[in-house]
């Protein structure tokens, strides 16, 4: 073996999250430690034995820990098996995303905002726009502005900047010279060269003028405030290193205090090289392989997942393929410590029996869990189309055609009414189906030219008067106030997203989300043109970023199956998509000449990694599934000791077209579009036949899993929704429209929370008048405790199931964890727990306390006597204003009691979300009686519309 200072190890895993801690090694000394986890090592279980470890054996302050991983399932999954090896002082352990981490210790302007991916896309299309970059129609600029906007998030995460681009620009364009092929056109490049640093001035513009950061912004904002900072940290434990960016290595290197010699901190690092499949968001070995410089490492070699067939495969997979020694070994390293039996099997398909194949396995692995794993969302989507085809219950982690389907039909409409008295936009508007026009109608108005439809033909009849008002809703009569907002939120609420209920799960989100892109449209990027809001809704996504969910069947791309693992896996490799060569060569030059760490060849291997992590999910069997072509063979077959040739059965009478027709509007909608083509009647008639003799449970599976995710982690807040709420921001994902106040509600809490976390001073005349009602409300708390004195700010609380069941005397069955935060903890004669308020509401504020003194007295393990709860109303404001009509404000302190009342209301509370998950027809009866005691809701049509299809769907 080639491994320096490399000790090979037993993993040893014993029942459940009980884990041994005789083999801990952190804490023996400071050096930083290395684990080299292959997969189904039990990295995580590692990472968990060692803190149980350093918490129980060697007494270590649990608040001197943190962890540092990278997605929020991650986080919460650590916390959990946390909680339940050390139990109450888990809480106390940090866990973080890496920008969680650094968003918690920066300072930021009370007015900044987080920039999402569709405003991104979007600023750089207007530059492209605006500079005419491409000889290109909007169309392909808005696929230019997806790509351009992904390069400047792939170059930050690698610290290049405007000024660095600026200052290195004649290098690049040699080392692009050097590059390019023969007969490239070198001026092209060297414009875009110059184009590309000026799209990037204008983001880099837009973001400073709109009080936007990204997330690349965190990273850079919190190196850049804390390089010489000192934390408090005695041990770092960092999941997944060889994904990390150069920027995300900085904070894990700052936050362990390795550019001072002040305090000494011990990093515990987990990763595998050989799954560093995330280079396309700037993870890179070259971190992986600094940090290992001066670590002690420790390799993990007993495999708890594959039997030890698809080991070898995928360790001769690698041996052949990859140019890298040391992953190689590592690989066949590995062996199965399970009795697990199975092996590798290839099928070549083509484009005619790929789906009766995946059929076939199916059937013929029976109770057993199974993955279908792809290179690419398009192919995901193509298999799940199929199985729904086919009735096979199943997860896609990709999105469906119905959301764009959805997504082009609102756009159309929008298009038309915009622009009405034009014949072809009209018609566009017209064969949309949120129209609200019906088929019959359509059908005769399209028997001729469809361009010679004019608005005055129409707009008196009767069948199209939804689509005249909607013409009217959005236009301004002579003197009407201009509210292109309020008109266009009516739109959505009135007409759009009732509609929307009949194309099903995947047609109602998708509509939802164009309706929260035209708020935060209007909202956060209100100085352009009203009509440009077109271009901005095409640069949405409204495709759903699906919580992956436990089926027997799971269709997801790679990238998304990393960390899960499957029984049976089918996987469809595919050839890596070609990137245009305008990108590839100028981010080459660009990283070639400003990072000295960048490393082609690696990135070039990524491809080879995505495959062998794909192998790795697999328990038992491995069917990879690719075309009957020289390079796929090559590639995959190793031999016919390594892999099988495997012979499906299945009954070719009972195989299912891959183009027969699905039984849902989205395909009546398409079908009908067929219809327009080519005028085959029968088809359509059919397809409407099918339509209205299928009615599925879509519905209640949306309301049940929706509630699931939305509730298994809870805040307070959580507890206070109404039917109607649960519904609009629960399971729809509606976003409210910002106020003021709540806008200044956000404000004033960062201010406090800055003042007390990062010794913030009040600079301007508001903050300083905040500061002042702020001291006001301590001194009258004084009055009642004279020593207390601020411990804590905006202090997160966590309880697990088994805590919330004896902090409220209910078990819940969904309710998985409490999380939240307290706005201040003080410490006096007593305990005190504080909430900040701008306003009165007594009821509900009353329960929030007996809820905050019930978790954090569980959580510390405090008598529920010793903690007090108090309320500071730092900004009261008078009904009379003075005599300048300005407000009058003052404060005022409310101590809160223990009641029974609050007790019980919390507890009903718990026990109606649970029946809510579990019995979704009660849900829809209390919805529809809230609704009727919010007779003015603008969400009203929609709600009753959905109510009165799952109540139909019912009878079916």
């Amino acid at each position: 073996m080639r491994y320096e200072k490399c000790l090979k190890i037993k993993e040893i895993i014993t029942d459940g999250d009980k884990l041994s801690v005789s083999d801990s090694r952190v804490g023996e000394n400071m050096t930083d430690i290395l684990i080299r986890a292959g997969p189904g090592t039990g990295k995580t279980t590692r990472i968990v034995r060692e803190i149980v470890s350093l918490v129980k054996d060697k007494k270590v302050d649990p608040s001197k820990i943190l962890c540092i991983t990278y997605t929020n399932p991650a986080v919460e999954e650590l916390r959990e098996r946390l909680n339940k090896n050390l139990g109450t002082p888990s809480r106390d352990i940090e866990v973080h995303t890496f920008h969680s981490f650094a968003l918690n210790h920066l300072e930021l302007d009370e007015r900044s905002k987080l920039m999402d991916d569709s405003i991104k896309r979007y600023v750089v299309f207007r530059s492209l726009v605006k500079r005419n970059v491409f000889n290109y129609s909007k169309e392909y600029l808005r696929e230019y502005a997806a790509i351009i906007s992904g390069m400047i998030e792939y170059l930050r995460c690698y610290n290049v900047s405007i000024s660095k681009l600026l200052e290195n620009r004649s290098d690049i364009l040699s080392k692009l010279y050097e590059y390019l092929p023969e007969n490239s056109n070198f001026p092209e490049y060297e414009r875009f060269l110059d184009h590309f640093i000026n799209i990037y001035k204008d983001y880099e513009q837009f973001k400073r003028e709109n009080n936007y950061y990204d997330y690349t912004d965190m990273l850079e904002m919190f190196i850049k405030t804390h390089k010489d900072s000192v934390f408090d940290y005695d041990y770092i434990f960092v999941d997944e290193l060889q994904d990390t960016n150069i920027l995300e290595a900085e904070v894990v290197r700052i936050a362990a205090n390795k550019y001072n010699n002040k305090r000494e901190t011990q990093l515990f690092l987990v990763g595998d090289a050989k799954q560093s499949i995330f280079g396309f968001q700037g993870g890179s070995l070259v971190n992986f392989r600094e940090f290992s410089k001066n670590s002690d490492k420790i390799f993990l070699t007993d495999n708890y997942r594959s039997c030890q067939k698809i080991l070898d495969y995928s360790a001769a997979f690698l041996e052949k393929h990859s140019r890298d020694e040391i992953m190689i070994n590592e690989a066949k390293e590995l062996t199965a410590k399970n009795d697990n039996d199975g092996g590798v099997y290839y099928v070549l398909i083509n484009n005619d029996n790929r789906n009766s194949i995946i059929r076939s396995i199916i059937e013929n692995t029976k109770d057993k869990k199974i993955g279908i794993i792809t290179r690419t969302n398009t192919q995901a989507e193509e298999v799940s189309n199929f199985l729904s085809e086919i009735n096979v219950d199943h997860y896609c982690s990709a999105p469906r055609t119905g959301s764009l389907i959805v997504k082009n039909g609102i756009i159309d409409l929008l298009e038309s009414l915009f622009w009405y008295d034009n014949p072809e936009m009209l018609a566009k508007g017209l064969v949309s189906p949120f129209s609200g026009v019906n088929l019959v109608e359509i059908l005769n108005i399209f028997s001729g030219n469809h361009t010679d439809v004019n608005f005055d033909d129409i707009k008196d009849k009767p069948n199209y008067k939804r689509f005249v008002d909607m013409v009217q809703l959005i236009h301004y009569k002579p003197g009407e106030e201009r509210d292109p907002i309020k008109n266009l939120k009516t739109l959505f609420e009135k007409y759009i997203l009732p509609i929307s209920v009949a194309f099903g799960e995947e047609g109602m989100l998708s509509a939802v989300k164009l309706y929260n892109a035209v708020i935060k449209y209007y909202e956060e990027i209100n100085t352009f043109d009203d009509y440009d809001i077109l271009d901005y809704l095409r640069l949405v996504d409204v495709s759903e970023q699906k919580e992956h969910v436990e089926k027997r069947i799971s269709v997801t791309t790679v990238h998304k199956a990393k960390g899960l693992d499957y029984d049976v896996v089918i996987y469809l490799p595919s050839t890596p998509k070609r990137s245009l060569k305008l990108i590839e060569y100028t981010e080459h030059a660009i990283l070639s000449t400003i990072t000295p760490s960048y490393n082609k060849e690696e990135i070039d291997e990524e491809s080879i990694r995505v495959d062998y992590v794909a192998f790795t999910r697999a328990k038992e069997k491995l069917f990879l599934l690719f075309p009957d072509k020289k390079e796929f063979k090559n590639m995959y077959l190793l031999g016919s000791n390594l892999i099988e040739k495997y012979t499906p059965t299945f009954d070719e009478t009972n195989r299912v077209a891959i183009n027969s027709i699905q039984l849902s509007y989205v395909s009546l909608y398409s079908e009908f579009i067929r219809y327009l083509e080519t005028k085959d009647l029968d088809v359509l008639l059919r397809a409407i036949e099918s339509f209205n003799s299928s009615r599925r449970d879509w519905m209640k599976r949306l309301i049940s899993d929706r509630l699931k995710q939305g509730f298994e982690t809870i805040s307070y807040s959580s507890l206070v929704l109404s039917p109607v709420d649960i519904f609009l921001y629960k399971i729809l994902g509606i976003s409210g429209i910002s106020s003021e106040a709540l806008e200044l509600g956000t404000r004033l809490h960062r201010f406090y929370h800055q003042m007390y976390q990062l010794g913030r001073k009040p600079q301007s005349d508001e903050e300083k008048f905040w500061y002042h009602q702020w001291e006001l409300c301590v001194e009258q708390l004084k009055e009642i405790d004279p020593n207390i004195k601020q411990i804590g700010g905006e202090v997160p609380i966590y309880l697990e199931q088994k805590d919330i069941s004896e902090a409220f005397g209910y078990s819940p069955r969904w309710i998985k964890r409490i999380t939240g935060k307290i706005d201040a903890i003080f410490q006096g004669d007593k305990m005190w727990i504080v909430d900040y308020k701008t306003s009165k509401k007594q009821n509900s504020y009353n329960k929030q306390l007996v809820f905050y003194k019930q978790v954090y007295a569980k959580m510390k393990n405090l008598n529920e006597d010793d903690v007090n709860v108090a309320i500071f109303y730092v900004l009261l404001r008078d009904m009379v204003n003075d005599q300048d009509g300005k407000p009058i404000y003052h404060t005022n302190v409310r101590v809160g009691k223990r009641s029974k009342q609050s007790m019980k209301a919390i507890v009903n509370k718990l026990k109606c979300i649970d029946e809510y998950i579990s019995n979704p027809d009660k849900f829809i009866e209390d919805l529809s009686s809230d609704l009727n005691q919010h007779p003015n809701s603008p969400y009203r049509y929609l709600i009753l519309r959905f109510i009165e299809e799952y109540n139909r769907s019912k009878s079916f």
